[in-house]
């Protein structure tokens, strides 16, 4: 039923926060830096962590809808809408990556993807957290969370699209990185915050209602 699907849909929100921030780091920092890449297990396995994590986080924000969209008005509704299309872009992409890992050679097409779905992702939960926080329906931590976290990767995405093509500096490139990974760390952690407040609401509001008694 409905009660269920959300009441799991926080964990997997959880779970899926968790899994996405993984995989990002493994294949952003730890995974091969030469080019033609050479794919070894370490990037096989961050990106099944990250395609993981995508799709939990899609069951969470199914189960966010159907707690939070009514409540969110318009501008938040977009948002969500917004982050569902990012979500699905972003595991299309994941599931380039992951193909072109296991075969060893590169296929292509996928990049695009997953950046503009990353974008979309990140700014489209700011936003309906912003609408969630100024209607008061959402966690006030985590949704503040998400909103510094998921506009800051965007952020140092613009700057990084503005910065290094035209500089080779690697002490830019690598803080920029680094910024990325950490503001996206908040983002995951805004998310999870909202995941695990789905997850025990609908724990704790089950009941046992006792008939009412007459005289």
């Amino acid at each position: 039923n409905s009660a269920s699907f959300t009441k799991w849909s926080g964990m997997a929100g959880m779970a899926g926060s968790v899994l996405v921030l993984l995989g990002l780091v493994g294949t952003s920092i730890f995974s091969d830096k030469e080019y033609p890449y050479t794919y070894n297990g370490l990037d096989i396995m961050s990106s099944l962590f990250f395609v993981t994590g995508v799709a939990l986080t899609l069951l969470f924000a199914a189960g966010f809808a159907l707690t939070y969209a009514r409540r969110i008005g318009g501008l938040g509704q977009a948002g969500l809408l917004v982050t569902l299309i990012g979500l699905l872009s972003m595991g299309f992409g994941g599931i380039g990556h992951l193909a072109e890992a296991i075969r060893g050679t590169e296929i292509g097409g996928w990049w695009e993807f997953f950046i503009f779905g990353l974008m979309g992702t990140l700014a489209g939960a700011a936003i309906f957290c912003l609408a969630g926080s100024k209607q008061k329906v959402l966690p006030p931590v985590g949704s503040k969370l998400v909103m510094v976290g998921g506009f800051g990767v965007v952020a140092m995405m613009l700057l990084s699209i503005g910065i290094i093509p035209d500089t080779n500096y690697e002490a830019i490139k690598t803080g920029l990185l680094m910024a990325s990974m950490v503001s996206l760390a908040i983002f995951e952690a805004g998310l999870f915050l909202i995941g695990y407040a789905l997850w025990t609401k609908h724990v704790g509001a089950t009941r046992q209602i006792e008939p009412a008694t007459m005289g």
